[in-house]
């Protein structure tokens, strides 16, 4: 075993600098930050059929440091406010990745580096629209098991909010927790199902957001 292999080593990893100078939050921040960035290039990339397979290590670092930062207790107000901002971001970039994924599948896109090239210097390409979604859908039997699902839906719903005009609900991410883990108890004991489904909608014709909560069959 290694000695010395703590949360600053697993940081610096695949970044340069020092492995045994502890990254400040704001460290932390900025390299989550840059690496969604780099993934959302290289996404770009395979959707357009620059590429075979997706990004799958460049996500699965992604999801690491936001599963770690999640736990984290250090936090100052901006720094947690940039952090949810950046999941909410990276969520959404998700869905898009995923929908334009089968999209690429059914299509059989796959172009030569000359073909893409090509495109690049006559203009073809464009970036992915990145408009946020209008529904966020969260299937679970055990919320406490998935907290960056949780966290997603969370900073979605509170978006959701500010784009309609109203002021997000007043309560903080654990209170918000707490209430899917009650409502997820009570709905699987009621009905005597395994899942539970939560969506956050935004109502465009009548300008509200929607929450609400259902058996999944």
């Amino acid at each position: 075993m290694v000695s010395g292999y703590n949360r600053a080593t697993r940081f610096w990893l695949d970044t340069e600098g020092p492995s045994d100078a502890m990254p400040t939050l704001d460290e932390e921040l900025a390299e989550l930050e840059k690496r969604i960035r780099q993934l959302k290039i290289e996404y770009d990339i395979f959707l357009i059929g620059g590429k075979k397979t997706p990004p799958r290590n460049l996500q699965s670092s992604v999801d690491t440091m936001i599963q770690r930062l999640l736990d984290e207790k250090r936090f100052a107000f901006a720094q947690k406010f940039k952090f949810q901002t950046l999941v909410a971001r990276y969520s959404s970039y998700r869905e898009l990745w995923r929908k334009k994924g089968q999209e690429r599948e059914e299509k059989g896109i796959l172009r030569s580096e000359e073909e893409l090239q090509a495109m690049i210097e006559h203009g073809l390409t464009r970036p992915l629209e990145t408009a946020p979604p209008d529904k966020f859908v969260l299937v679970t039997d055990n919320p406490a098991a998935d907290p960056q699902q949780l966290q997603a839906m969370f900073d979605f719903l509170n978006d959701a909010h500010r784009r309609v005009g109203d002021n997000p609900p007043n309560m903080d991410f654990d209170k918000f927790r707490k209430l899917i883990e009650t409502r997820t108890e009570e709905i699987r004991k009621k009905y005597k199902c395994r899942y539970v489904e939560f969506s956050v909608s935004v109502d465009s014709n009548e300008n509200k957001v929607k929450f609400a909560a259902k058996l999944k069959k």
